[in-house]
């Protein structure tokens, strides 16, 4: 036994307070609270039969004898026809007063099993359907904090109840026969209302016996009248213990009674005493730790889908579902789930992640239907001996095919082969997908970078037909200066040729063929010229001649010896002529003007050569060069032109030299990885699993176990009651374990199957854990290392205790003192679940996020009014819009006026149920709605009685809002029944949006309420929302759905929107080359982004991106989205398949582009599993795959180091 020293921590408050407590302290008032709601008949009217003679239930052949799985209750509801109902009283025979009789007691037993069936079709989540027998009655004085009152109580109770999985009805033309169906063949033992009248101690001695005897397997059917007159006698002792008095001889087993109870476990509180009398220092080694000790509780690894982190995954993820295991390492953590987030993927995937690396788990939850959620994803998967599920029999959706899934049946296929699958590189795949996603975003980022500099090289279009020719300013300034000279000369040459015309046609014509240096020439004449000039008289004498000839012939050999002859001889000529000075200076000018003109006319000749090279070398054509020159003059700066050169051309070398992929092509590429990342972690735990079942069988002594319960499993009538005798057969549960790594049931079968031993699990998880109480999730922590809370506060909680008085409570949190930091219900304060009192302890909390479930019009209630308040706002990624008929609504107010003479109840509303019954008529002819799945909510049993009697389709769920919770319907239409304003006070307790205690309750229910639908909401009310008084959560709904009903993401066709021209020319030729049975539009919103357009077509729909033209949005915040391809998966998550067309590839290629659309367009619409052929990186991915036993590759597989050792029992 524990000692009185035990350890404790000391958790610190916000005000420095410090608040001793310990886990042992912790499980005693878990306890006290499971013994406290589980007193007492259910909240409200009891709902149960009258006692039921032996001749009608024979229930000691339930008790007592074996293998009794239902029995029939025979009711006789019409007189035999021998018999006249219209004869006087007196005149009637004794054998028909007693036919009568019976017909009374029986049409009041239908009633009430018929009533007892309705409720619990509304409330099985937290109730159930039971028999009660063994009753025993005795005088006492009840119990008080261990001190008795002063008057005796007389006292008469059932001892003994079996749980009821189902009432069937068969009608017949007598009556009808009740099949009442019994799904184990354990007996609970109604302990728990003997507290009233023992003290603790005295208490403590009837439990002990009741649990050995549970462990010795004596409260398995068949009973024992040994074991039941031992039970008694231990019970009487304690009784006599306090004077009770007119104690019964022995529990009677004549009657017995069904009816309707809270759902409470004796196993659970069994678990807990055993808990509460460890030490800590034991318990501290468990999950329960993280309630005392700040030790690995607070840490946070980073984790990215990029390979360097170890994900195992085989459904889809997102980013914030990927966190969930970078906090996986603590104690216990808490996973805010809020409605349509994803939690039954996010652990399906945390589940096989687990397992693949070699984990125990365990997946319960109170909720039955939480539970087959998660087990019918896993099994798709089809990987053998994958989990091991114990169907919940009690539940009203069990059928005989959950048997098929169950653990039973899986291990009875211990001898069948099954093959290992290929599998490769578990992180390869990641790696490849996070690369192609990096290039994906890159590309596009590129794409806009090309599309920004073809606009900005269009603004310098001027400049398009000279950018091929690598001119600069240099160059130019060349050519124009050859020009100059050109055009100059040439007007000299001209202008020469026109006076000069006779004297080429005579002396020029002697020197046309010569070649020399023209220069020289017209130096050699200049200097002949100034010596005339200079030293020649105008006339001379005879004398004076000669002497002037022998002077001149000096001058003529000096400054003409280098002259050619011809030209020497026609200078001579002149020079020697019998003329005047000034006729020869004359002559002498002539001929040099002549030459002078040659030299130009060679010049010119030389520079237009030169200048056509300038052309040649940059293969220019003339034309074009004067094309740029009329460029330059029009522009008038040169150097703009030139600048604007530079910069085309700087933009043509960066277009060139920029890497485009192409993004449909990646898409494929990232869609095939995808695709065998999940394939490949599957076929990874489905090898591990099969190599661990391989040396499980290599073992004698597990064989041995194995085999036992194989035999045990086939032996048995029903194979699932071999888990009942599990808890105390650690070894079997163990050998199990070993085989199936993850276990799934309910929080109540837990207890009653998992033996109770420390750390049995690596880690459990506990689904919606808002709506656990403390005391439930105190064994299962427990059983694991570690512990997963996943649920939403901002949900239902759990209202066993709504109806407890709060001196009750406060009582046994001072018994144990317990601060309010961990009670369960504190004074003044709202009900806590186990999320609830983790969340005030500090566990670190990750928040999922993507809605999935419906629209933003449909969660925006919730987000409005719950989640953003908190910083935890949803962000909706669907986007699927299904108007009703023409109203363009998804969110509908049906007023009606209800007719007060046909009501009768305030709870019930007539007018209501026949508007309910029109619209299901509406929705079920509407073939856009018609096989959509459809619940009708409303706030009120009696509500809902009278809906379901009404709606005679199975497939409808019509319930009130407390059995909706974890489900979701495609329609959902409420009926709100209110008829009278001054009805106020009706809805106040439910969905008032003050209140105190109970206001979280009331908001909890709220939330849940109005976040059910995936696709449309109608509301049926007799009051418009302005007649709702404030104060009232439906006001503000109704007033949500006036204001937020109609959803209008397309415009007018004829108004269609771009962003560029690009996106114009694309819808254009479109538009030309569709048939008009394709729709198309333009700017498409969806989840607060647009997409640049969309094709519709035979109810399908493409989205088509062109990439370019406009910047990388974050949209309008309705989801967060960091990059490109973030917006897209989340668009693609929304039901949008995309073909994306490249900006550059358009320029490019424009007619092979414009085909490829066209071509894609019609196979996608046509067949697009045509598009589906496999890429290379998928082909090259296969090839690297191997089976286990194959010689092995270079690949990276997941490490076993810490894989789960088994542990001893407490």
């Amino acid at each position: 036994m524990k000692s009185n020293s035990t350890k404790t921590n000391i958790n610190t408050h916000d005000n420095g307070s410090k608040t001793p407590v310990s886990i042992s302290q912790l499980a005693q008032y878990g306890l006290d609270y499971v013994s406290l709601i589980s007193s007492g008949a259910p909240k409200g009217r009891p709902v149960e039969t009258d006692k039921l003679d032996a001749d009608l239930l024979p229930v000691r052949d339930i008790i007592f004898k074996k293998d009794i799985d239902s029995v029939d209750i025979k009711l006789i509801t019409s007189l035999d026809k021998q018999f006249n109902p219209d004869i006087p009283k007196e005149e009637k025979t004794n054998e028909q007063r007693q036919a009568e009789w019976c017909i009374a007691r029986d049409q009041k037993l239908l009633d009430k099993f018929q009533e007892i069936d309705t409720k619990i079709k509304t409330n099985g989540y937290t109730k159930r359907v039971v028999l009660q027998t063994g009753f025993v009655s005795f005088q006492a004085k009840r119990c008080i904090n261990n001190k008795l009152n002063e008057e005796y109580e007389s006292y008469e109770t059932p001892l003994f109840q079996v749980p009821i999985s189902a009432l069937k009805f068969k009608y017949t033309s007598k009556g009808v026969t009740v099949t009442v169906e019994l799904p184990s063949n354990y007996v609970e033992i109604l302990s728990g209302l003997l507290r009233n009248f023992l003290f603790q101690e005295h208490f403590n001695e009837v439990f002990k016996f009741i649990t050995d005897a549970e462990a010795k397997e004596r409260t398995i059917i068949p009973l024992e009248d040994a074991f039941i007159k031992e039970l008694w006698s231990v019970i009487k002792v304690q009784l006599n213990r306090l004077n009770a008095r007119s104690i019964s001889e022995m529990p009677s087993f004549d009657t017995s009674i069904i009816g309707i109870t809270n759902k409470t476990n004796h196993f659970l509180a069994e678990d807990l005493k055993n808990i509460a009398s460890l030490e800590d220092e034991k318990l501290l080694e468990t999950s329960l730790s993280s309630w005392v000790s700040d030790e690995n509780m607070n840490i946070e690894q980073e984790v990215t889908d990029d390979g360097s982190t170890e994900i195992l995954f085989p459904f889809d993820y997102d980013k914030y579902q990927l966190n969930v295991l970078g906090v996986t390492a603590n104690k216990a953590v808490i996973v805010e789930g809020p409605p349509g987030t994803g939690k039954s993927q996010t652990i399906s995937n945390l589940l096989v992640h687990l397992a693949a690396t070699g984990k125990r788990v365990l997946f319960a939850s109170q909720k039955d239907q939480a539970i087959r959620g998660v087990k019918d994803k896993l099994k798709t998967l089809k990987v053998p001996f994958l989990y091991g599920y114990i169907p919940d029999k009690t539940s009203k959706l069990y059928t005989e095919d959950d048997e098929k899934d169950s653990a039973a049946n899986t291990l009875l296929a211990l001898n069948r082969e099954f093959k290992k699958k290929k599998e490769g590189d578990l992180k390869e795949p990641l790696e490849l997908l996070a690369d192609r996603s990096s290039v994906f975003v890159d590309n596009l980022k590129n794409e806009r970078l090309i599309y920004s500099l073809f606009e900005e090289r269009r603004n310098l279009n001027y400049l398009d037909a000279f950018y091929n020719y690598k001119i600069n300013d240099e160059w130019y300034s060349q050519c124009v200066s050859l020009e100059d000279t050109i055009s100059r000369l040439k007007a000299s040459v001209n202008k020469y040729e026109k006076t000069y015309g006779d004297f080429l046609d005579t002396t020029g014509k002697k020197f046309e063929d010569l070649e020399f240096e023209y220069q020289a020439v017209i130096d050699g004449i200049e200097k002949i010229r100034s010596y005339i000039k200079d030293n020649m008289p105008e006339r001379a004498g005879w004398v004076g001649s000669k002497v002037n000839k022998i002077k001149l012939r000096s001058a003529l050999n000096e400054y003409g010896r280098d002259l050619l002859q011809e030209i020497y001889v026609e200078i001579e000529k002149i020079i020697f002529s019998e003329t005047t000075k000034s006729t020869r200076l004359r002559l002498l000018n002539s001929l040099s003007d002549y030459f002078i003109y040659a030299s130009e006319l060679q010049t010119i000749s030389d520079d237009r050569y030169a200048l056509d090279k300038l052309l040649s070398d940059k293969e220019m054509p003339l034309s074009v060069y004067t094309l740029f020159k009329k460029v330059i003059l029009n522009n008038g700066d040169k150097d703009k032109v030139f600048q604007d050169l530079a910069r085309y051309n700087a933009i043509t070398k960066h277009i060139d030299e920029i890497k485009l992929y192409s993004a449909n092509e990646l898409n494929r590429e990232i869609k095939d990885i995808q695709k065998f990342y999940k394939t490949n972690i599957t076929n990874y735990v489905r090898n591990r699993i099969l190599i661990k079942l391989s040396k499980v069988n290599n073992s004698k002594s597990m064989r041995a176990t194995l085999a036992q319960v194989a035999r045990s499993l086939t032996k048995s009538k029903k194979a699932n009651k071999t888990f009942d005798r599990l808890k105390h057969n650690t070894n079997n549960f163990n050998a199990m374990s070993k085989v199936l790594p993850i276990w799934m049931m309910s929080l109540d079968d837990v207890s009653r199957i998992i033996p109770l031993q420390k750390n049995i699990f690596d880690y459990v998880i506990i689904d919606e854990a808002s709506q656990c109480n403390f005391a439930y999730a105190f064994p299962v922590m427990f059983r694991a290392k570690h512990t997963i809370f996943f649920g939403d506060t901002l949900q239902m909680r759990d209202d066993n205790t709504m109806f407890k008085a709060n001196e009750q409570l406060n009582a046994i949190a001072q018994k144990h003192q317990v601060p309010e930091l961990y009670q369960i219900k504190a004074e003044e304060d709202t009900v806590k679940s186990v999320m609830d009192i983790a969340h005030l302890n500090g566990f670190k909390t990750v928040t999922l996020k993507y809605h999935y479930r419906s629209p933003k019009e449909l969660i925006g209630f919730s987000n409005e009014s719950f989640y953003e308040p908190i910083g935890r706002r949803l962000e909706a990624v669907n986007d699927n819009i299904i108007p009703y008929k023409d109203t363009g609504r998804v969110l509908l107010t049906h007023i009606v006026t209800p007719g007060s003479e046909e009501e009768i109840s305030d709870k019930t509303n007539f007018a209501e149920v026949r508007k309910v019954q029109e619209l299901i008529s509406c929705i079920k002819n509407d073939p856009a709605l018609k096989d959509m799945s459809i619940a009708v909510l409303t706030f009120f049993n009696e509500q809902a009685e009278l809906m379901r009697n009404a709606i005679k389709d199975d497939n409808i769920k019509v319930s009130i809002i407390d059995g909706i919770q974890g489900d979701e319907r495609d329609i959902v239409i409420y009926s709100f029944v209110i008829k009278d304003p001054a009805d106020k006070n009706r809805y106040v307790t439910l969905t008032g949006e003050g209140g105190e205690i109970r206001k979280d309750i009331a908001a909890g229910r709220v939330n849940v309420a109005f976040s059910r639908a995936r696709t449309q909401v109608h509301v049926v009310t007799s009051l418009a929302p302005e007649l709702w008084p404030e104060g009232i959560w439906i006001k503000r709904y109704l007033e949500y759905i006036e204001k937020n009903g109609v959803v209008n993401r397309r415009h007018d066709k004829s108004k269609q929107k771009f962003d560029s021209d690009f996106e114009r020319k694309i819808y254009d030729y479109l538009v030309k080359e569709l048939k008009s049975e394709y729709i198309l539009e333009t700017q498409v919103e969806s989840l607060g982004f647009r997409i640049d357009l969309v094709v519709y077509h035979g109810g399908k729909k493409l989205a088509i991106e062109m990439d370019g033209p406009h910047h990388f949005e974050s949209g309008d915040g309705q989801v967060y989205v960091k990059d490109d391809w973030e917006r897209q998966r989340a668009l693609e998550t929304a039901g949008w398949d995309f073909y994306r067309i490249s900006y550059f590839d358009w320029i490019r290629n424009q007619d092979a582009e414009k085909s490829n659309l066209i071509d894609y367009i019609q196979k996608y619409f046509a067949d697009d599993t045509i598009l589906l052929n496999e890429t290379s990186v998928l082909r090259e991915l296969k090839k690297e795959t191997a089976l286990p036993e194959e010689a092995p590759k270079k690949k990276y597989v997941t490490k076993f180091a810490d894989e789960h050792k088994d542990n001893e029992e407490v």
